[in-house]
């Protein structure tokens, strides 16, 4: 009870004390020679005047420098400076009875100091960070960068806390290295902090071996010296303390076979104050396994405004061995592909991607799983189409003949294709047949654009037989709207109107038609190709124009962006 009421006392005096005193202005800032601060509270009695002291040491002797009667004024400028570092503090002089006055930070003329962080540390694909506030009373709020390499920094953000969250990274990839700047409100700010870089776990796993190879970057960023501790959990299993190295690699020996091993690196500074952690780096293990088929599964052509971009090759194993090392031999005749140079590409979940080379293409792969055994994939070839449309709106589609090893290829599906969703097969023909024409209706569809896509249906007698898909590219053709011009004109003849011969009218997005005399004047003009000039001067059809020789012109523009542009003369005859 005794040391409850002591406390009490101990509370009411240091209130007393805080609501006892005359509180100073907020010294916020000085820049260059013009001090900054914003105005106090003050509910003790009239403000009379702020004290500005400065001295040229920061443990003084301070003198005054001004004693400011306008209570509402918010900044000084020290006219007479004497140059140099200059340091400031600042009081209130009130009607405050009895009442001490408060004095405001001592604040320099020079920038914040430098921001002294504490870490940053990975978390999932976030990266934490934190600093302390430091030893400069004006800083407001503080920059956070991200180095992009060779001196390059890149701005993420401006935060007024002491920690910050950098969301969505690659952590998985890629190791970040940050510095911070804190700012006042003078816009003064401070030199950038010393980096920090996260820890970067990366390693693989030799299922030959049964064992996992680790390797991380150091922390980047402490003083002193840094100790490290790998971590590992088994299953989801509870994290545990493996090893305690100051090398930066790791080796796991003798690997459970199918279980999940999660990794990651703890770093720790030498006053043991500061932790970081790297990313979770996460293998499965598994009993080596030989590859001994290595069967083309599925071919897709990816389409992009471009027309072609890839040739994606999904690849099927014997038990789904995953392939480790693939290998790529390529040629434009199938006679040379034996002779072509082994090219290592990369291959993901047993599929690669390859740049569309454009035209017939015969292919050959080579894998090499994690135990060095080398497998050949059959010899294949990649299925090209073209589209040609002809001015009777039908459109010739044509393709090469697939090669297939042992497979054969059993039919061709011809498409066409409105949107990315909308496919409608509109043929299908036997393996010797490599030709497709499609009649528009023109009426029905009233389209201007149309893409095909063929697919070879391939039964292939890899890997306990299966049919295979092989896509195409995909090819567009497009009616651009145009038109022929006669050179003479009939009124009361074959034809009512002067006017374009227009094919591929429906295509016709904008359109502009002039008749000019021979002496420039303009006779006639209309923006609709259903409509023709008659003969008669413009907007009087009852007035003909005499025979002579009359000048035209006329922009077709079709909904694709091309443009016509007809010019000549033509001869009115009565």
């Amino acid at each position: 009870m005794i040391l409850q009421r002591l406390f009490f006392l101990v509370l009411f005096f240091v209130s007393y004390q805080a609501y006892s005193q005359i509180p100073a202005p907020d010294l916020y800032c000085v820049k260059g020679d013009t001090v900054h601060w914003d105005l106090p509270v003050v509910n003790c009695g009239a403000v009379q005047s702020y004290e500005l002291y400065y001295a040229l040491n920061y443990f003084g002797p301070y003198q005054l420098l001004a004693s400011i009667s306008d209570i509402n004024q918010t900044e000084f400028i020290f006219n007479s400076s004497p140059g140099g570092i200059i340091y400031y503090y600042m009081t209130t002089n009130a009607s405050c009875s009895g009442l001490s006055s408060l004095s405001s930070d001592t604040l320099d003329i020079a920038s914040p100091l430098p921001v002294a962080i504490k870490e940053f540390t990975v978390n999932g694909n976030d990266i934490l960070s934190s600093w302390s506030k430091g030893n400069s009373p004006e800083t407001l709020a503080y920059f956070i960068f991200k180095g992009l390499g060779n001196g390059v920094v890149h701005a993420l953000d401006t935060v007024t806390t002491l920690n910050f969250t950098d969301y969505n990274r690659n952590t998985s990839n890629s190791s970040y290295t940050y510095y911070i700047v804190a700012l006042d409100r003078c816009g003064g700010t401070s030199i950038f902090s010393d980096p920090h870089s996260t820890i970067l776990l990366s390693g693989n796993i030799d299922t030959c071996q049964k064992k996992i190879n680790l390797q991380f970057n150091e922390y980047m960023g402490w003083s002193g010296k840094t100790s490290y501790v790998l971590l590992q959990s088994i299953d989801n299993g509870l994290e545990v303390p493996l090893d305690t190295s100051q090398n930066a690699t790791f080796d796991i020996p003798d690997l459970q076979d199918d279980k999940e091993y999660c990794f990651r690196i703890r770093a720790i500074s030498e006053d043991m104050l500061q932790v970081s952690y790297s990313n979770v780096l996460c293998f499965h293990s598994r009993i080596s396994k030989t590859i001994t088929s290595l069967c083309v599964f599925d071919i897709e052509n990816r389409f992009d405004n471009s027309n072609m971009d890839s040739l994606v090759i999904t690849f099927k194993t014997n038990q789904d061995i995953p392939i480790q090392s693939l290998y790529l031999k390529e040629s434009k005749d199938i006679a040379t592909i034996a002779t072509m140079q082994e090219v290592a590409i990369p291959v993901f979940n047993n599929k690669v991607s390859l740049a569309s080379t454009g035209e017939v293409t015969y292919y050959q792969f080579i894998s090499l799983d994690v135990c060095g055994n080398r497998v050949e994939s059959e010899i294949f070839s990649n299925l090209i189409v073209n589209a040609m449309l002809r001015p009777d709106n039908s459109v010739d589609i044509s393709w090469n003949s697939m090669e297939w090893g042992n497979g054969t290829v059993v039919e061709y599906v011809i498409e066409r294709i409105n949107t990315s969703i909308d496919k409608k097969v509109i043929g299908t023909v036997g393996n010797d047949e490599l030709e497709y024409t499609d009649h528009l209706i023109v009426e029905k569809d009233n389209q201007t654009r149309y893409c095909y896509q063929v697919s070879g249906k391939v039964e292939s007698s890899c890997n306990k037989n299966q049919r295979i898909e092989v896509l195409s590219n995909i090819v567009c053709v497009e009616k651009t709207a145009g038109a022929y011009m006669a050179n003479a004109f009939i009124p009361g003849g074959n034809f009512a109107e002067f006017k374009p011969i227009f094919y591929f009218s429906e295509s016709i997005a904008d359109y502009e038609m002039l008749i000019f005399d021979r002496y420039g004047n303009k006779v006639y003009t209309t923006n609709n190709p259903e409509k023709g000039w008659n003969g008669n001067k413009l907007n009087q059809s009852n007035q003909p124009m005499p025979n002579g020789v009359y000048s035209y012109y006329v922009r077709i523009k079709s909904g694709n962006g091309s443009e016509q542009i007809l010019k000549g003369g033509l001869t009115l005859i009565r």
